[in-house]
């Protein structure tokens, strides 16, 4: 009856001529309104080692959850931001969409390793450049052995069609994957519209929001 959240965070890019002390960990807090602690701890727990991540998971129960993060450079603390998600029930519901999983492939044999390995840690980014490709793992959630056929499109910031995009039906129980083409696009901003439909169900959509930089 719970639902698992990942929390994935990602420095800002430095910047020609910009002084910006690097973020090396964030602390995290995720609480229920009423004060119930989910989770509380510093991502990842040593910022030193080689094999940190910058990703934690927990479960909590659905309903409002409310993040407090705190963000740290080597000298102390930079930042830090306040902010509440609701999070939604995915035992109640005949389809559904969770979120989705983005990644940002720069080589070729970066496109391979993310399209074999469906528990790669996503990007927290939604900004991309044209040289780099994005990669999108749709959650769909149908009820018991139901056949979900999930479709995409791209679409320009007002909404209208630009092109079909191919989906890569899941296997051995991995996501669904879609290769989002960037290279042909202006830069700007881009929605990613994902629809699933089963039989007997009426169709749902997703709209995904990234933005393209030349």
């Amino acid at each position: 009856g719970k639902t698992r959240v990942t929390f994935v965070w990602e420095p800002i890019a430095a910047q020609p001529g910009v002084r910006r002390e690097s973020a090396t960990s964030v602390t995290l807090i995720a609480a229920a309104p009423d004060g119930e602690m989910y989770f509380r701890g510093s991502v990842p727990e040593d910022a030193s080692a080689a094999t940190a991540t910058r990703h934690i998971e927990f479960e909590v129960p659905p309903g409002r959850l409310q993040l407090r993060m705190g963000v740290n450079g080597a000298g102390g603390p930079i930042d830090n931001d306040d902010r509440e998600v609701v999070v939604p029930d995915l035992t109640g519901t005949d389809l559904a969409f969770g979120t989705p999983r983005l990644y940002v492939a720069r080589t070729a044999r970066d496109f391979q390793l993310i399209r074999k390995d469906a528990t790669a840690v996503p990007t927290a980014s939604r900004e991309f450049r044209r040289t780099e490709r994005l990669v999108v793992r749709p959650a769909v959630y149908a009820a018991g052995n139901a056949t979900v056929t999930v479709t995409s499109k791209l679409l320009n910031k007002q909404g209208h069609r630009l092109a079909d995009v191919a989906v890569t039906a899941a296997e051995s129980g991995a996501p669904y994957l879609v290769d989002v083409p960037l290279a042909a696009l202006a830069p700007g901003e881009y929605l990613l519209e994902l629809t699933a439909a089963t039989e007997g169900q009426k169709p749902i959509t997703d709209l995904i929001a990234f933005r393209v930089e030349g």
